[in-house]
C-alpha cells in the first residue's frame, strides 16, 4: 500500500475503437515541459483545464462535459481542488479558483510570468510557484496575497506542506515556514529541481535534473542518501510499501530502498520519463515519451500491459477503482481499465494534455493545453 505522506500536496491496446466526445480548437502552442501534477480531489468531479464558458453541472453520460472554464493561456498545471474550489495556473501569467460545481470564475491572482507548477491548498492557504521566480502564499477565499518569497529561480516544481513547513524546488529545494514564507533551509542538488517533493515519515524524497534523487531529513535539510541515474529526473516520486518509485529521462522507471536508497529494481522503456508514477494494489502505472502507459508489477519490475496513445505521454496517471485516467500530448484523455489495459473511454480536447487528471466520484476533472478546464462524468468501476 502507499506509504503515508506526511504532506499534503499529486502490445496493448490501440487508438481506433471508443467514442471521442466533441473536440475544442487549439490554441497555438506545443507542450514541451515536464509538469508534476498534484492530484485534486473534490467530490465527484474530475477537474482539467481548457475550453470555451462556464455552465452548471448535469447528470451526462461517461466522458460528457458537466462544464468547461477557460483561461487566456494553455494550461500546463494541474488543478487543486478544496473547499469547493478548484485552483489552477495558466501561462497567462495567472491563477485561478473556479466554483467547483459550476465552473464559475471566484477570483484571479495575476502573477510575473507562466503559472506551471500544480498549487497547493492547504488550511485554507494556497501555495503556488511562478516563472517569476516567487512562490505565492493566497487566501484560498478571496485570493489575498498573504506572502510572497523570491527563490531566484523559475518554479516548475509543485509546493508540498508538511506540518508548519512548505517544500519547493526550482534551483535547489527549500523549505520555507508556512505562516511567513521564511527561509529554513535549502539543499543544493547539483542541478535545477523540476521534480515536486514527497515526504514521507520526516524525509523528503525529490528528483533533480542532474540525474539523482535524493532523500533529505525534513528538519534538518541534510542528505540521508542519493541515487543517481544516468539522465534528469522530472518525474516526482511516490512511496509504497517502503519503496520510492519514480521515473528518469534514461528511460527507466525504478523502484528504489526508500531507508537506504538501494536499487530494488530498474525497468526500461523506449524513451525518457516525465510523468510521475501512480501505485495501486501492487501495480505501478507511468507514462513515457514512447507514447506508452504502462502497468509494471510493483514487487518484480515486470511489464504487465502497455497501452498505446497517439503522442508522448508526459501526464501522469490517476488511479481510482478499476480505472486509471491519463492525458497525452496527442489532446486525450484516456480512461483504461487497470487490469487488462483495455480502453474504456476517451475525451478530447484542443491541445496537449500534459497536467495529471484528477477522478472524484462520478466526475473527473482534466486541464489541457488548449487552455480550459474540463470536468467530465465518468463512472464508479
Amino acid at each position: 500500500m502507499l506509504d503515508q505522506p506526511d504532506a499534503v500536496w499529486s502490445g496493448g491496446p490501440t487508438l481506433d475503437s471508443a467514442p471521442v466526445p466533441k473536440r475544442r480548437p487549439p490554441l497555438a502552442v506545443t507542450a514541451t515541459a515536464a509538469v508534476v501534477a498534484v492530484l485534486a480531489v473534490l467530490g465527484g468531479l474530475l477537474l482539467a483545464g481548457s475550453g470555451k464558458g462556464d455552465g452548471a453541472g448535469l447528470a451526462l453520460e461517461i466522458g460528457d462535459e458537466t462544464w468547461t472554464a477557460a483561461t487566456e493561456g494553455p494550461i500546463l498545471s494541474t488543478p487543486f481542488v478544496a473547499d469547493g474550489r478548484v485552483i489552477v495556473g495558466s501561462d497567462d501569467q495567472s491563477l485561478y479558483a473556479y466554483d467547483a460545481e459550476t465552473g464559475q470564475q471566484q477570483w484571479r491572482v495575476a502573477t510575473g510570468g507562466p503559472v506551471r507548477a500544480a498549487p497547493t491548498v492547504a488550511s485554507g492557504v494556497v501555495y503556488a510557484g511562478s516563472f517569476d521566480g516567487a512562490l505565492y502564499a493566497l487566501d484560498a477565499a478571496d485570493g489575498a496575497e498573504r506572502w510572497r518569497t523570491a527563490l531566484g529561480f523559475e518554479v516548475f516544481s509543485s509546493p508540498t506542506v508538511a506540518g508548519d513547513t512548505v517544500f519547493v524546488g526550482g534551483g535547489n529545494v527549500r523549505a520555507l515556514d508556512a505562516a511567513t514564507g521564511d527561509e529554513l533551509w535549502a539543499f543544493d542538488t547539483g542541478g535545477p529541481v523540476n521534480s515536486s517533493p514527497i515526504v514521507v515519515s520526516g524525509t523528503v524524497y525529490v528528483g533533480s535534473d542532474a540525474g539523482r534523487l535524493f532523500a533529505i531529513d525534513a528538519d534538518s535539510g541534510e542528505r540521508v542518501w542519493r541515487f543517481a541515474t544516468g539522465e534528469s529526473i522530472n518525474s516526482s516520486p511516490v512511496v509504497a510499501d517502503g519503496t520510492v518509485y519514480f521515473g528518469s529521462m534514461d528511460g527507466k522507471l525504478y523502484a528504489v530502498d526508500a531507508d537506504s536508497g538501494e536499487e530494488r529494481w530498474a525497468f526500461r522503456t523506449q524513451d525518457g520519463i516525465n510523468s510521475s508514477p501512480a501505485v495501486r494494489e501492487g501495480v505501478v502505472f507511468v507514462g513515457s515519451r514512447d507514447h506508452q502507459l504502462y502497468a509494471v508489477d510493483a514487487s518484480s519490475g515486470r511489464e504487465r500491459w502497455r497501452f498505446t496513445t497517439g503522442d508522448r505521454v508526459e501526464s501522469s496517471p490517476a488511479v481510482v477503482g478499476r480505472s486509471v485516467y491519463v492525458g497525452s500530448n496527442d489532446g486525450h484523455l484516456y480512461v483504461i481499465d487497470a487490469e487488462s489495459g483495455e480502453r474504456r473511454w476517451q475525451f478530447e480536447t484542443g491541445g496537449p494534455i500534459v497536467a495529471a487528471p484528477a477522478p472524484s466520484g462520478n466526475e473527473v476533472i482534466v486541464a489541457s493545453s488548449d487552455g480550459s478546464v474540463y470536468a467530465l462524468s465518468q463512472d464508479h468501476g
